[in-house]
């Protein structure tokens, strides 16, 4: 189990972060043996039609906030000024958390500053199976897209693209 979790954290960080490609576990037998190959497809879902050669594409800043203001979700984000895809996930409890469980982390509200202003498709995913599990239209003003993050058991990514 422990391996499956790293895998599915060292993809989905990659692809959310300034670096060359998407890692392959060292331990190829065991990707086989526990039939890991749907992290793969989830990731080749969630990065189909994406040109990630896009020099504008840096690592960037989200943050995430609560009605407290704290939250065991962080957030990794590649982005520009129009759009930007980025990973969220439960920090303390990641390994313990039944990815298909119960939806346990609500109420996040989502910021990402030095927006271009205008309108915004912003997608959720479901990390598992790789599809979009919720769609949400927004206006950036003032450079700052804020957006209600919809519920999640461990952890969730997003896509926000300029219209």
């Amino acid at each position: 189990k422990f391996m499956g979790e790293t895998l599915h954290a060292g993809l989905w960080g990659s692809i959310c972060s300034a670096v060359a490609g998407t890692p392959l576990l060292w331990w190829w037998q065991l990707i086989e043996e526990e039939d890991l190959y749907p992290e793969y497809t989830a990731i080749s879902n969630f990065i189909r039609n994406e040109d990630l050669r896009d020099r504008s594409l840096k690592s960037g800043t989200v943050t995430l906030s609560t009605g407290t203001g704290e939250t065991d979700a962080r957030a990794r984000c590649l982005r520009n000024d129009s759009r930007a895809q980025g990973w969220i996930y439960r920090q303390a409890d990641f390994g313990s958390v039944d990815p298909a469980g119960e939806a346990i982390t609500t109420n996040i509200v989502m910021t990402l500053p030095e927006m271009s202003n205008g309108f915004y498709k912003v997608e959720f995913w479901d990390t598992n199976v790789g599809k979009p599990v919720a769609e949400i239209r927004a206006e950036v003003t003032n450079q700052t897209l804020i957006v209600d993050v919809p519920a999640f058991a461990r952890d969730t990514a997003f896509k926000v693209r300029r219209q």
